[in-house]
């Protein structure tokens, strides 16, 4: 594998360093600086981050040295509602600043008419999970786009998308690994903008006060429900690769500590992980105890998980359940 995975900031430029001496890494995701932060915010999960100037300024330069891109996260769902001119002001002072990730759709044009010369792309949480939604936010100008993880095991939409790139020779399929999130869960798109909003909820009478924003509310999960959600193994991503099935692989989360994001930054480089897939793919919550055995899955997973995620009737997620997990 070359330079394929983009990894995340989490204020350690020493470890940035470190992986960059990998080669395996393409680009490296960050919010703004105090002050300039469009990012979408984790106040549930500890902060995504506040960096000084100098900070961001040390890292993109790093990049510059490693021949890295720099992606700027403006990925607030609610971005639309910011001050526009002041976010231009600040990415204009960036000067070798590479791409932005934008959100909200309702910005992304701007984003794109101001610059030019910029990969201006669509993030996870702009929700793209059907041909025709990428198809339509491509005509918008957008490069590379971070599809939502429900495509991440449809095999048929990938293969259909990498088709656009005819008419789009911009248009890179980014996948996200390791979500925490479930499969077709309805409350997606919800998580992010009640977390973003989270500080304006005062009133102690609203619905928002009955969530607790620390758990999904996913309907009783299920062990093979754990497994539906839509990871990619670190053993399986050569096969995204081999099948052009992806351009790039983002890996999270920007909130972790270095050695649980440096744990995961390895696993993925070296393409294995022998432990608990947990560990490295997020299930955390009510499974942050449960052993998931990552020796035991079988081989050719990837391909064998395409076909089973497409027949909602399999009884494949079952059967590995019972394989993988290991109690006591």
């Amino acid at each position: 594998m070359n330079k394929i995975f983009s990894i995340p900031f989490n204020g350690d430029t020493a470890l940035m360093e470190e992986a960059a001496k990998t080669g395996k890494v393409a680009e490296i995701y960050f919010a703004g600086p105090a002050g300039n932060d469009l990012s979408q915010s984790y106040p549930v999960y500890g902060g995504g981050g506040d960096f000084s100037p100098r900070t961001i300024s040390e890292l993109i330069a790093l990049c510059r040295d490693y021949e890295i891109r720099s992606n700027l996260l403006c990925n607030k769902p609610t971005l639309v509602f910011d001050d526009c001119p002041a976010a231009f002001r600040y990415i204009k002072s960036l000067k070798y600043l590479d791409a932005v990730t934008v959100a909200d759709p309702y910005a992304l044009a701007a984003f794109v008419k101001e610059f030019p010369g910029k990969d201006i792309q669509c993030s996870v949480s702009m929700v793209l999970d059907s041909f025709e939604k990428v198809r339509t936010i491509l005509k918008l100008g957008a490069g590379t786009v971070n599809l939502h993880i429900d495509l991440n095991r449809n095999e048929a939409a990938l293969k259909a998308l990498f088709r656009l790139k005819k008419s789009y020779p911009g248009f890179k399929v980014k996948l996200l690994a390791n979500s925490v999130c479930y499969h077709a869960c309805p409350f997606y798109k919800w998580h992010d903008a009640l977390e973003t909003l989270a500080p304006l909820n005062n009133n102690k009478n609203s619905f928002g006060a009955l969530l607790d924003a620390n758990k999904c509310v996913f309907p009783k999960p299920t062990r093979s429900d754990l497994l539906r959600r839509p990871f990619i193994r670190p053993e399986d991503v050569d096969y995204y690769l081999r099948k052009n099935r992806a351009d790039i692989i983002k890996l999270a989360f920007r909130s972790n500590n270095s050695e649980t994001l440096k744990r995961t930054l390895w696993a993925y480089f070296e393409g294995s992980y022998k432990g608990n897939l947990g560990d490295v793919v997020g299930f955390g919550g009510q499974w942050r105890n449960l052993f998931c055995d990552n020796n035991r899955f079988p081989a050719g997973f990837a391909k064998k998980v395409m076909r089973a995620a497409a027949d909602p009737f399999s009884g494949f997620f079952d059967s590995l359940a019972g394989r993988v997990f290991v109690d006591g």
